[in-house]
């Protein structure tokens, strides 16, 4: 250095750093360095306003000023709002007990099934992938909200469980306000949810939470939004909120959450106890398309940055819109429609069992011994312990299937649980489907399925394994399924009626008795509050026999069905035909009653002999003689009617055997006009080769009418119904 003529220090010689870079730093957040052509000295003295080093730094410092202005409006504002009460909060507990119905229970239509949904169990598994669940369609559903919660509650005390109704905010929007971005039910819910998860904390936390809360919604704001926050100090964070975007809401409520399962919980003992996963129940009452489109992308996205900072979280969302695509994510994201899936196991399960449309009704007032016969009576109780089987065991055309048929229409059960019947009734000569034990289980599966639809949350694991399988429904999965029906959780009463065991499939037929007898066992309470029981009938089988059933309530049916046989023939002989040989009706009756040894049928078709023949105006003693001449067993009655086929017309006889034929070789009931067809066809190895035109002349004109003539009564029609 050396003194200048006008007295002033001059550099001289090479430049040195008299001080580091870093000492003319502050080092503050922010901080802008602007570079000065300059020494120490001079660099603070500037020529003039224009130059361009001294508008650089006044242009700094006012951005200062302006930002420090605005930090302390973003200041005074959170010192203001924090103190106010918020009108978006809406008191899920007061909502639930002043607005739902309260008579909806965990039983009621379509609520058990959601809350016992195989879905719903694994969603509530915090290992499970699927992280957002979302039901539509279930009747009441809105009014089940509580019952959710006390179900999550019982299985999840280390969760913050969250819940919110959007139609709870219809109670509670109280401001006029012009709103951004979300509407107001989206602001009640992200402020409800809030509340909710910092409820539990000290003041001072919840302080803290708040203050977090409210900088993610100041952030986003210019100069204009916040003055108008601040001009309304009493409004200042309603207003607050619904100048926000429902994006920067939700970003807001994210980060709360993300805070909150960091913090831990003081307990009773005081030990303090880290909460890491979140649940949040969501009632939308079905939004518009065009909210859920806006309102559930964010949602999911709060959930998917949740469990990718390691917090387990999870979403329920009850009545979305009413629409075809939810666009939901296959694996994470779960749509259940109510009552689709049930109806599509329903579909799988039909079997159409034509005989039980054919079993002929009672005659009136025969049967009603059944109710008051001690088997019966001790076969209704409502014991827990013991067998549950009823066997009528009776000989051919004894009337096991009418009687059957009586019961499943007149039965009225002692126990005061819901009642489900399901029937089936074998039968041969319908083909092998009608005697396959296969489809009799899917038959009463089915009947069970569709009469209660809560049977379906224990069949529905079986069913979606069934899926996945080449074969759906084989033997022993059905009857998986009924023993999974048995251990219902609700009190039921399941009466299965099966008929005509003896016509079933040899195959097996030891095995499926020996399943209903341990279907019906019950031992104690542990098993389920299903009572099953089983009403089966058939003629003497091995696979029936005394010695090898026991503990089974068995009715011997041409034991007891002797009055009704009497009723029956006393109503025949009081056809007009029988008037003028009154005086021979008590020997008809007395004859036919020591005769009919319980076989309801012969009766019958002894009564059909006696009308026709009684009809040519025959004498009192040649009616009798007759009556004696008949058959006295329904093998060699079913002889002479084929002896009777007989005719004059070779062309009837043709067609009788043809007919005959047809029905006893075909595997299923033949439709009439595909009887008539058949017919028209050469059925003779000298006939020649069939041609259309032959084949339409030769179709019988009266089907119905050729029946009778020519088949004495062997074929029925049965009209479908």
């Amino acid at each position: 250095m050396k003194l200048g003529q006008l007295e002033r220090l001059l550099r001289e010689g090479e430049p040195i750093q008299v001080v580091q870079k870093t000492s003319a730093q502050c080092s503050m957040p922010g901080e802008v360095p602007i570079p000065i052509d300059s020494n120490h000295s001079d660099m603070v003295k500037f020529s003039s306003p224009e130059e361009r080093a001294f508008r650089s730094v006044i242009k700094y410092m006012e951005s200062l000023v302006e930002k420090r202005s605005r930090e302390s409006l973003k200041q005074s504002l959170e010192r203001s709002i924090i103190k106010q009460e918020c009108s978006f909060y809406v008191d899920q507990k007061e909502y639930h007990h002043r607005f739902l119905e309260p008579s909806v229970t965990a039983y009621a239509e379509g609520i058990f099934l959601a809350s016992n949904n195989l879905d719903y169990e694994r969603w509530r598994v915090d290992t499970d992938p699927s992280h957002t669940l979302v039901y539509s369609g279930f009747p009441s559903l809105a009014h089940a909200l509580p019952i959710f919660l006390q179900d999550l509650a019982k299985v999840e005390k280390e969760s913050l469980i969250l819940n919110f109704s959007y139609g709870s905010a219809c109670t509670s929007y109280r401001y006029d306000l012009t709103l951004k971005g979300a509407n107001h039910k989206d602001l009640c819910m992200a402020w409800t949810l809030f509340c909710q998860a910092t409820d539990s904390y000290s003041q001072d936390v919840q302080q803290q939470l708040f203050l977090s809360f409210l900088r993610v919604l100041l952030a986003p704001m210019n100069d204009d939004e916040l003055s108008r926050v601040y001009d309304d100090p009493e409004e200042a964070f309603t207003i607050l909120m619904g100048l926000s975007s429902l994006e920067t809401i939700l970003e807001a409520l994210e980060k709360s959450l993300a805070q909150v399962v960091t913090i831990r919980v003081s307990q009773n003992n005081g030990c303090s106890k880290l909460k890491r996963d979140i649940k949040m129940i969501l009632d939308l009452d079905e939004p518009s398309t065009e909210h859920w489109k806006e309102l559930f992308p964010k949602i999911r996205t709060i959930i998917r940055h949740l469990r990718k900072d390691g917090i387990t979280a999870k979403v329920l969302i009850m009545d979305p819109p009413v629409i075809g695509n939810l666009e939901l994510v296959p694996g994470s994201e779960i749509h259940v429609t109510y009552d689709k899936e049930r109806q599509d196991c329903l579909t799988t399960l039909y079997f159409h069992n034509s005989r039980s449309e054919k079993v002929p009704a009672r005659y009136a007032h025969t049967f009603e011994w059944l109710w008051k016969t001690p088997e019966y009576l001790a076969w209704n109780s409502t014991q827990e312990c013991g067998t549950g089987l009823l066997l009528i065991e009776g000989k051919p055309g004894s009337g096991k299937s009418t009687l059957m048929r009586f019961f499943k229409d007149r039965f009225s059960p002692v126990s005061s649980n819901k009642i489900i019947l399901a029937s089936f009734f074998y039968h041969a000569r319908d083909g092998d489907s009608e005697r396959n034990h296969t489809n009799m289980l899917r038959a009463l599966l089915y009947q069970i399925l569709e009469a209660d639809e809560s049977f379906f949350a224990c069949v529905q694991p079986i069913y979606r394994q069934a899926l996945r399988r080449d074969e759906l429904w084989d033997l022993e999965r059905l009857k998986e399924a009924l023993r999974a029906c048995r251990r219902h959780v609700l009190s039921r009463s399941l009466f299965l009626i099966v008929d005509a065991m003896d016509e079933s499939e040899n195959t097996d037929r030891t095995d499926i008795i020996q399943f209903f007898q341990k279907l019906t066992e019950r031992t104690d309470g542990s098993d389920g509050k299903c009572l099953v029981k089983v009403f089966l009938t058939s003629r003497p089988i091995n696979e029936l026999h005394p010695s090898g059933l026991n503990g089974v309530y068995r009715i011997v049916l041409q034991e007891r069905n002797k009055k009704d046989i009497e009723s029956y023939t006393d109503a025949f002989l009081q056809n007009s035909v029988f008037d003028s040989v009154g005086g021979a009706k008590p020997a008809l009756k007395e004859y036919i009653m020591e005769h009919a040894d319980g076989v309801f049928l012969w009766v019958h078709l002894v009564a059909k002999e006696l009308v026709q023949y009684a009809m040519k105006g025959s004498r009192q003693g040649k009616l009798l003689k007759f009556l004696k001449s008949l058959p006295k067993s329904l093998e060699d009655f079913y002889q002479r009617m084929l002896e009777g086929l007989d005719s004059d017309d070779p062309d009837d006889l043709v067609d009788g055997k043809r007919i005959l034929q047809f029905c006893l070789f075909s595997h299923r009931a033949m439709e009439l006009h595909e009887l008539e067809h058949a017919l028209a066809m050469p059925g003779l190895p000298k006939d020649p080769e069939p041609e259309v035109a032959s084949w339409e002349i030769e179709k019988p004109t009266s089907i119905r009418r050729l029946l009778t003539q020519c088949t004495g009564g062997f074929v029925d029609i049965q009209e479908s119904r």
